[in-house]
């Protein structure tokens, strides 16, 4: 039997699982955003994951090249473009407690354990959605 690469990816899409980083990242969009792409916050933190200008400097830095402008932080894909950057640069192993305070480094446990509760609800809610 041959199977189409349609159908194939619509049976690995079915019985994939959200791996607990896929899940983190949408806690971390939920806590510091609501997903609200327009978000800024006093310390012109900017879109779904709060992005600071020092964030976007950053990660131009180790790309070595200037990809990133500050208006790049309302797009999601964009921002979730930065955030991967800066994780695979300086949290290889994608550390989720490590992610965590290199996102907020002021933040303290209050910050952590939101984000840990909703990545609990992402993973039931994704099983429970199978």
């Amino acid at each position: 039997m041959v199977m189409r690469k349609g159908c194939l990816i619509a049976l690995i899409a079915a019985v994939a699982v959200l791996s607990e980083w896929d899940a983190f990242i949408r806690a971390l969009i939920y806590v510091e955003s609501r997903g609200n792409t327009e978000a800024v916050s006093k310390c012109n933190a900017v879109g779904i994951l709060q992005i600071t200008p020092i964030y976007v400097k950053e990660v131009n830095r180790i790309l070595k090249e200037e990809r990133y402008t500050l208006e790049d932080r309302t797009d999601p894909e964009k921002s979730l473009e930065m955030f991967g950057v800066m994780q695979d640069y300086h949290n290889p192993e994608h550390d989720i407690d490590r992610a965590i305070k290199m996102h907020n480094p002021g933040a303290g446990e209050k910050y952590s354990k939101a984000i840990k509760e909703r990545m609990r609800h992402e993973l039931e809610t994704d099983l429970a959605d199978r």
